[in-house]
C-alpha cells in the first residue's frame, strides 16, 4: 500500500500501466527500496503468511519511510501486533525522547529444558526409568480350558437376586409389557425400549 501527499493510497492490486517492473530494482540479495520522493510509507507485501496454529510466531518486516521533506529513515511493520516496538534510527531521525514506561510490564522467557515454575510441586523430581512394578490381579475370571465362553455376566448375582430378578421379569412378561429379546447378548436386568412401542 501507497500513501502519496494528497493522503490517497494505492493497494497491489490496483493495476498502474505506468508503474515499473519489479525486475527494474537491483536486490543483490538484499532488500530494496524505490526512490519516490512522493512515498510516505511503504507497506510491502513480500510474503504470503498462511495462519497456522503455531503458538509463537511474530511477523516483523522492515521497510524505508520518507519523514519530512527529504529525511528517508528505517520503519519496521509488526504484520500480526505482536511486539510494542519503533527502531532507534526512527526516533533519532525524529528526534523523541526515550522514556521508560510508567507500568511497565514483563514477559518470562521460555526455558528450554520445560520446567514447570508456578506447579512445580505436581511434578516428580526424577522421572522414573521404565514402567511401574506389576501388582496383583485384583479381579479374577474363571475359564475351563476347551470349553465355549458362557454367554453370561462373568461377575453372577447371589441366588436370592437372580431368584427375585427372574420372578420380575416373569411377571413384565405375562402382562405383555415387554417381549423377550432373541439376541445372544440379552441380559435379564435390562429392559431396551424398541420401536414398536414394546421393551425387550
Amino acid at each position: 500500500m501507497i500513501i502519496n501527499e494528497d493522503n490517497e493510497y494505492e493497494t497491489g492490486d490496483d493495476v498502474d500501466p505506468n508503474a515499473p517492473d519489479d525486475d527494474d530494482y537491483d536486490t543483490d540479495g538484499e532488500d530494496a527500496y524505490p526512490s519516490d520522493a512522493r512515498t510516505i510509507v511503504v507497506s510491502q507485501r513480500a510474503l504470503n503468511v498462511l495462519p497456522s496454529a503455531s503458538t509463537q510466531r511474530c511477523n516483523l518486516f522492515q521497510t524505508k519511510a520518507l519523514v519530512g521533506p527529504d529525511k528517508a529513515c528505517k520503519v519496521i511493520i509488526d504484520g500480526g501486533s505482536c511486539r510494542n516496538l519503533a527502531s532507534k534510527e526512527l526516533c533519532t531521525k525524529l528526534k523523541l525522547k526515550y522514556l521508560p514506561h510508567p507500568h511497565p510490564y514483563y514477559i518470562q522467557w521460555l526455558s528450554d529444558n520445560g520446567e514447570m515454575k508456578e506447579f512445580g510441586d505436581v511434578f516428580p523430581e526424577e522421572v522414573p526409568a521404565g514402567l511401574p512394578p506389576l501388582r496383583g490381579i485384583e479381579h479374577q475370571i474363571d475359564l475351563i480350558p476347551g470349553a465355549s465362553l458362557p454367554n453370561r455376566a462373568p461377575y453372577r448375582t447371589n441366588p436370592e437376586e437372580t431368584k427375585e430378578i427372574q420372578k420380575q421379569v416373569q411377571a413384565l412378561l405375562d402382562k405383555g409389557y415387554i417381549r423377550i429379546s432373541l439376541s445372544p447378548c440379552a441380559v435379564p436386568v435390562i429392559l431396551v425400549p424398541k420401536k414398536d412401542g414394546y421393551a425387550r
